[in-house]
């Protein structure tokens, strides 16, 4: 199946990261509005890491808003991982994550395997695993990639 060059691909968890990847896409949609933009859910939310009471507030306020952009038509939502046909159709990986974790390099790696662009946040894993790609810290306000 061919690439498709308008598509962008983003796979993880309900939560900021996604977040910042709803902020992301909106941007890219001003620009190029006919983009497929496909959210691979492979998880529930996590929980915050504290019990601070902004933290968790914001925590929930993030999905809650979250979940509302995904629903309203823009974005194919799947509940399961992106198979290497998918990697291999689409032409940006997009994972704007403030906190990478071991399997993002993996997904970094195949995304650039298989000729996807990642857009990424240049920390962690991902500084080694990701070797082009168009570096961002993720939060649209003040890096609007």
């Amino acid at each position: 199946m061919p690439r498709n060059l308008h598509s962008v691909i983003f796979q993880g968890m309900p939560g900021w990261t996604l977040k910042a990847f709803c902020q992301v896409s909106a941007r890219i949609l001003e620009f190029v509005p006919d983009t497929e933009i496909r959210v691979y859910l492979t998880g529930d939310a996590p929980s915050p890491t504290t019990d601070d009471p902004q933290v968790v507030a914001g925590h929930q306020d993030a999905i809650a808003w979250t979940m509302k952009q995904l629903s309203n038509g823009k974005y194919k939502v799947f509940r399961t991982a992106a198979t290497l046909e998918d990697m291999e159709q689409c032409a940006v990986w997009c994972y704007p994550t403030h906190l990478p974790q071991p399997q993002d390099g993996l997904l970094a790696y195949l995304a650039q395997y298989h000729g996807a662009i990642p857009v990424f946040n240049p920390i962690g894993i991902l500084a080694d695993t990701v070797f082009a790609g168009v570096p961002g810290y993720g939060i649209p306000a003040i890096d609007p990639l």
